[in-house]
């Protein structure tokens, strides 16, 4: 997935939580573009077991 697909995608999430009284301040889009790159890795790859 490209950088630019990923912020399209964290401008409709902060569009859809913005319809909920969530908001998204424009200057943390990049932290919720990272936070959803790591989420499609972790779907990709899948997350490790935690030992407890």
């Amino acid at each position: 997935m490209t950088e630019q697909e990923l912020r399209r995608i964290a401008d409709r999430v902060a569009d859809a939580l913005a319809q909920h009284g969530v908001f998204v301040e424009d200057d943390k889009i990049d932290e919720l573009v990272a936070t959803l790159h790591a989420f499609v890795l972790a779907a990709e790859r899948g997350v490790p077991q935690m030992r407890g």
